[in-house]
């Protein structure tokens, strides 16, 4: 292919990539707080330790700024809202929570951060951030230290690719790669413990958005990502 056939056509598919980025989709998942989750099409599943319903209400509640969960001294019962099909493969995703542990307790199985934990996945991607009052997990990663009892600012970005980065009150705090699932797309959060592991938890802020680059990054990328085959094939001709 002579360099000039060659530019022709990286231009073209840059265009292609302008076009495909201008046409595609994201949307946004935001808690209110004047109504609990269950009233915004979330979805609510609240079981006891003898496994009878824990009502929504006796653990949730809002004030119009918070949403307050209250689960310290629940023994191994579980709460979790989840709701279902509303992210899309093939986009980044963006959590913004801000939170903060009034109080905990390990329970029996020890501190995996299950008393408040949030995740999104998206069918072929699965990040998550779990708490204790004293540290933070992200994805399955390293537990590391983070006072979690003072309101903090996280905001989790996942790559369509699996990547994702974690900042905190706008530092970035850890970097790496969900777990590679293969399921429909749902974003979570609660507590999923059944081993007697609580917290007691406001959240201030909570949202999941999903878009894109602007769209002449997807045409530098694609020229870039071209160039470099185009050179890389001269080199070998020669």
């Amino acid at each position: 292919m002579s360099t000039t056939r060659a530019i022709f056509f990286l231009s073209i598919v840059a265009a292609c990539a302008f076009l495909a980025a201008e046409s595609a989709t994201g949307g946004s998942i935001t808690l209110d707080f004047n109504s609990l989750p269950s009233a915004q099409g979330w979805n609510y599943f609240g079981v006891k330790t003898d496994g009878d319903p824990l009502p929504e209400a006796s653990v949730y509640s809002v004030d119009g700024i918070t949403l307050t969960q209250d689960m310290v001294g629940g023994d191994g019962d579980r709460v979790a809202y989840n709701i279902l099909g509303v992210l899309d493969k093939g986009l980044p995703t963006v959590l913004r929570l801000r939170a903060r542990l009034t109080d905990y307790e390990p329970g029996t199985g020890g501190s995996r951060g299950l008393g408040f934990s949030v995740g999104m996945q998206d069918g072929d991607w699965i990040w998550q951030l779990n708490f204790t009052d004293t540290h933070m997990q992200a994805s399955g990663g390293t537990f590391f230290p983070q006072d979690t009892t003072e309101f903090h600012d996280y905001r989790l970005e996942a790559s369509p690719l699996g990547g994702f980065r974690l900042f905190i009150d706008g530092v970035l705090r850890e970097t790496g790669t969900g777990t590679a699932i293969s399921s429909s797309s749902a974003i979570a959060f609660g507590d999923w413990s059944g081993t007697g592991e609580n917290a007691d938890v406001e959240i201030t802020e909570f949202s999941v958005t999903q878009g894109i680059p602007e769209p002449g990054t997807f045409a530098m990328w694609t020229l870039a990502v071209g160039l470099g085959l185009v050179l890389r094939r001269r080199r070998r001709s020669k």
